[in-house]
């Protein structure tokens, strides 16, 4: 078996009579609006700047997890005070800046849920437009993840995505651990491989 040679031809039939071992499964492609924590720093900024014991909410956050010992550095050298109240100032500024991205979603949400057509999945950009915000759309995301979509389109937003039909076009998406919610419309698609995609 020094040469094996296969004509495209041969390939087609073979490809044609084993379709189904080709068949990527059913896949979805989500549109959505992003609403990110740090489009609302200077917002946090302006909120955190009308408190006028801002400091003092530091102070008494630093004490009550247990001051210096309790706040370290990556390799657990603990922090000097100041460093560690200025990470909390970030980690409250990034609250407050979430609190808002919530608050400007949930806004979105509520209109786009109030169109006088409230199932119809192109409100989602036609809303978009009208509020200056940019559009995104996903790869084709499989349901189990085995594609190369980035690895921000998690295991919980594809639950999400999959979830998505004519009936429910939309659906909000808070991610775990990141500072951001998303506002989405999907459509299914089915796929099968080509056999060109295949050959080398």
């Amino acid at each position: 078996m020094d040469k094996v040679v296969v004509t495209p031809e041969e390939l087609a039939r073979y490809y044609t009579n084993h379709m189904s071992s080709y068949r990527l499964g059913e896949r979805m492609i989500v549109k959505y609006v992003k609403f990110p924590a740090t489009n609302f720093l200077a917002e946090a900024d302006k909120e955190i700047n009308q408190l006028t014991n801002f400091n003092a909410l530091v102070d008494e956050y630093y004490y009550k997890r247990g001051g210096t010992n309790s706040f370290k550095d990556t390799n657990g050298v603990p922090l000097q005070e100041e460093v560690a109240k200025k990470q909390i100032k970030d980690d409250l500024r990034e609250q407050y800046a979430l609190k808002e991205a919530q608050r400007k979603a949930s806004e979105f949400g509520s209109a786009l849920y109030g169109q006088p057509e409230p199932d119809k999945a192109d409100n989602l950009d036609k809303l978009a437009a009208a509020e200056n915000l940019s559009v995104q759309v996903s790869p084709p995301l499989l349901r189990d993840g085995m594609d190369d979509a980035p690895a921000e389109f998690t295991a919980d937003f594809r639950d999400m995505a999959f979830k998505l039909s004519t009936s429910t076009p939309f659906g909000d998406f808070i991610p775990s651990g990141r500072p951001t919610r998303c506002m989405c419309s999907g459509s299914r698609r089915s796929c099968r491989a080509k056999w060109s995609h295949w050959t080398r």
